[in-house]
């Protein structure tokens, strides 16, 4: 039973992709349903050579040249092992989901840390949009 604290599972687009379990793809979808309300994410994830302090920013280039930005974005930092590995999760409205259905994402920023998308990984993103808005 679903009541206004209960969160579902996340149904996340590296879920459609039988061959992925999510670790190895740095730009994700998640999708939440709280109290029947739905909520979408972008999880994005890059590698940094050093630590860095007051981390804001993303700013994602598509293949056609344009851009998206969240200058505000609050970057994360996890380190382990000695490295660096920067993300951020960041909240994504309606027109967000038409432009990520609509164009290929090709590379990230993450404050100062770039992560370029390959081709595959960029084309399955923007293919597997649809199948998670539509997953209940």
């Amino acid at each position: 039973m679903e009541d206004e604290v209960t969160v579902r599972t996340p149904y996340r687009t590296c879920d459609s992709y039988k061959d992925s379990d999510c670790k190895d793809m740095s730009v994700i979808l998640y999708k939440c349903i709280k109290a029947g309300k739905v909520s979408y994410y972008l999880f994005l994830e890059a590698e940094g050579s050093t630590y860095t302090l007051s981390r804001r920013g993303v700013v994602i280039m598509f293949t056609d040249g344009t851009k998206w930005v969240r200058s505000s974005e609050k970057i994360d930092l996890d380190i382990k092992d000695g490295e660096y590995k920067y993300s951020a999760f960041v909240a994504l409205t309606s027109t967000d989901l038409t432009t990520f259905k609509s164009k290929t994402i090709s590379k990230f920023r993450l404050y100062i840390y770039d992560n370029y998308v390959g081709e595959t990984e960029g084309q399955l993103f923007k293919a597997l949009i649809p199948e998670v808005i539509k997953t209940k």
